[in-house]
């Protein structure tokens, strides 16, 4: 089995997962951000709704975006299921959720060669 480690801090291990994912999800740069800055406020305590008002402001505060194109932004993240709806609020997908186990994230990307291409 290939196994492959990449050493990070802890100040970037969000955006580097994010990097890791983004050769299956092939989000752009600026999603990418967006979905970074999500799984940050989600560890950080909003796990319950990372749509937050407060957390949309930081986000255009910090990215320096404006409100439209973080809504383009979040519609992609939605479309794509990486954040889901759970009741009136919006939360992370639990099964892109990064797990960290004493500091150390185990990702499985398993390629199924066959006719059909899966986008």
């Amino acid at each position: 089995m290939l196994n492959l480690r990449k050493k990070v801090t802890p100040q970037n291990k969000y955006t580097a997962f994010v990097d890791i994912i983004n050769g299956v999800l092939r989000l752009s740069k600026r999603v990418t951000e967006v979905f970074s800055f999500l799984l940050i406020a989600d560890a950080s305590g909003f796990t319950d709704n990372v749509l937050a008002k407060e957390v949309r402001r930081t986000i255009i505060s910090e990215l320096g975006i404006s409100d439209s194109n973080l809504s383009f932004y979040l519609s992609t993240l939605k479309a794509k299921t990486l954040i889901i709806r759970k009741g009136s609020n919006w939360v992370i997908n639990d099964n892109i959720r990064p797990v960290y186990v004493s500091d150390t994230l185990e990702l499985v990307f398993t390629l199924v060669v066959g006719d059909e291409v899966i986008v």
